[in-house]
């Protein structure tokens, strides 16, 4: 991306609430790009290190690597391909030789882009909660408020939340070395009570993140699923809970007045697919240009829009779709068939962050339309 959003004259304040990655990345994109005079990320834990729990599966497509350089000790795992399951005999797998994605140590990742962050001169003040960033941080030009999917910036603004769905995770080893056939495969099984989806992320040949987003009974129906994968009986070495954003971006990301502008970023926008609930991609290209513009915040709505609006967009189309089949099995039965159908063409054109291109390709070729209208009928 080369885009001008500054001024000539500097910005003199600059605040970022939150220190994920979206926060960290756009507090150094605005050091970087505008040559903030101050660039504080206010973010309400108490430590900076330490083993947290993550909010996040950690499954990122190696897209992450061309916007930032991603060390070692933040990558546990890489991934080729997902296997797509729902029922015993509907299963199908799409893959690729090479790496796809990575399976992120996510506190390690989150805590090296915030020292990027403070390396390049942003101050960071740890324990304190932002509630009303309007009020409490007036003496700033720019706010870039990345707290999340349960943001109160976003809150205090009087903005109504996207749509989430509450998602649980448990990462378990399991007793023998080699229980994960293919640790280079994640496992995406399509629950019929379920408007989303239960996934096996491996870590390792042993161990594996095991999670389900669900609206209701969420630990039951993890409990079950599970059991039903059979790795139950492993050792659980972390529990997370967290909401999965899946009613697509905000309408509008701007607010305030000329002297004191907030700009929302990340979860907090709903700058997240809506397919899969990934947003560490997406949300720090969003980041990148939220720092950028933070000397001329009218510009940053359209700039994020013309980056992903699009591709947000069109995930949360998809979602919308399939929202309308939940708890109809023939529906996934039939859809995990059109993905066997259509292995070739998803292996070529199929991209985790950007959906445009396959949906069009699919529309595109009659040969799939009984296809389709098979799952719309289901």
């Amino acid at each position: 991306m080369n885009h001008h959003y500054a001024r000539e004259e500097n910005c003199t304040k600059v605040a970022v609430i939150g220190a994920g990655p979206v926060g960290s990345w756009a507090a150094l994109n605005a050091l970087k790009a505008i040559k903030a005079h101050d660039c504080t990320v206010f973010e309400m834990e108490a430590h900076k290190t330490g083993r947290r729990p993550s909010h996040c599966a950690g499954l990122v497509s190696k897209r992450l690597s061309t916007i930032v350089q991603v060390p070692e000790r933040c990558i546990v795992n890489r991934v080729r391909g997902a296997v797509f399951s729902c029922g015993k005999n509907q299963t199908t797998i799409l893959g690729h030789d090479k790496f796809e994605a990575f399976v992120l140590d996510r506190p390690a990742f989150d805590e090296h882009i915030l020292n990027l962050a403070t390396d390049a001169g942003a101050k960071l003040i740890l324990g304190r909660k932002i509630t009303h960033p309007v009020e409490e941080l007036k003496e700033f030009d720019t706010i870039i408020a990345a707290d999340g999917a349960a943001s109160a910036s976003r809150t205090s603004l009087g903005i109504k939340p996207p749509r989430m769905i509450p998602a649980f995770q448990k990462v378990i080893r399991l007793k023998k070395k080699g229980s994960i056939e293919d640790p280079s495969l994640v496992e995406l099984h399509f629950e019929n009570g379920s408007e989303f989806f239960a996934w096996i992320i491996p870590e390792d040949d042993r161990t594996v993140r095991a999670g389900i987003a669900a609206s209701s009974d969420l630990l039951r129906a993890h409990a079950a699923f599970i059991r039903k994968r059979k790795i139950d009986s492993g050792r659980v070495m972390e529990k997370s809970a967290g909401l999965i954003v899946t009613g697509g971006p905000l309408k509008k990301t701007v607010f305030g007045n000329n002297n004191n502008r907030v700009l929302l970023a990340g979860d907090a926008a709903g700058q997240v697919k809506a397919t899969t609930g990934g947003g560490v991609v997406t949300g720090m290209i969003c980041g990148s240009i939220a720092g950028k513009c933070a000397n001329n915040p009218v510009l940053y709505e359209n700039a994020w829009r013309k980056e992903v609006g699009k591709e947000l967009e069109t995930a949360l189309l998809v979602r919308n779709f399939l929202a309308l089949k939940q708890g109809r099995p023939d529906f996934y039965e039939k859809a995990v068939r059109f993905l066997e159908q259509n292995k070739k063409l998803v292996e070529t054109c199929g991209d985790m962050d950007f959906h445009s291109r396959l949906v069009l390709e699919i529309l595109l070729r009659p040969g799939n339309w009984p296809g389709i209208a098979g799952m719309l009928l289901a």
